[in-house]
């Protein structure tokens, strides 16, 4: 299948870069790199996920097109066989694509979004609470008080994707909703023992896999 092998192609190519900038004579080779999956797709994404999982700190495993029951049973199979591996993100509900012109989903009810985590045991969750991808700033309307509600219901665990369409106040609120604006982690759950990091080898700047 091409695409699945170029897909694997520039996988590759991004590792091997990641491993040559952090490699032991270069300049960068001090940092921690965290690689992370985003949108990760049961099927589409399975050999990637299989020959990749090693060298990844994060997955955002999306099972979305199936139903919500589908969408759960997938997901907490996914984090049964690989959670002592990398930290995942599920898809609770879709984030819509702004000039898609696809319908736009509901806002993702906190009710759901506690089931869904106490089903799954994900992580991380990502809800919709009114953010768009790659939409023009200011022609959206994000939903602090249903991300607040979400946050009650299921603790410091939201991941914000949409992140482009948000106004600045709106990115002062994330933190208060104790959302992880813009898709970066800036550390595990409470319940975790420690932030996922991407593992080496005992030599310096050498990655894995």
């Amino acid at each position: 299948m091409p695409l699945i092998g170029d897909v694997l192609l520039r996988t590759r190519a991004l590792v091997d870069d990641v491993r040559l900038l952090v490699s032991q004579y270069s300049p960068y080779r001090e940092l921690r790199v965290m690689l992370h999956l985003d949108h990760g797709h049961p099927q589409r994404d399975a050999e990637l996920m299989r020959k990749y999982l090693d060298v990844l700190a994060s997955v955002m495993y999306d099972a979305l097109e199936p139903s919500l029951a589908e969408n759960m049973e997938r997901t907490a199979r996914f984090v049964s066989r690989h959670r002592s591996q990398v930290l995942i993100e599920g898809a609770v509900d879709e984030v819509y694509e702004a000039g898609s012109g696809a319908d736009k989903n509901e806002l993702t009810d906190p009710q759901k979004a506690a089931r869904y985590l106490a089903q799954t045991g994900v992580d991380l969750l990502g809800p919709n609470v009114g953010t768009e991808h790659r939409a023009t700033l200011g022609r959206v309307r994000y939903q602090g008080e249903r991300a607040g509600a979400i946050a009650q219901q299921v603790g410091a665990r939201l991941c914000l994707h949409g992140a482009s369409s948000l106004k600045l106040a709106d990115i002062r609120q994330t933190a208060d909703r104790r959302l992880r604006q813009g898709q970066h982690l800036d550390g595990a759950p409470p319940d975790r023992d420690s932030t996922v990091r991407p593992r080496r080898d005992s030599e310096r700047g050498q990655y894995p896999g």
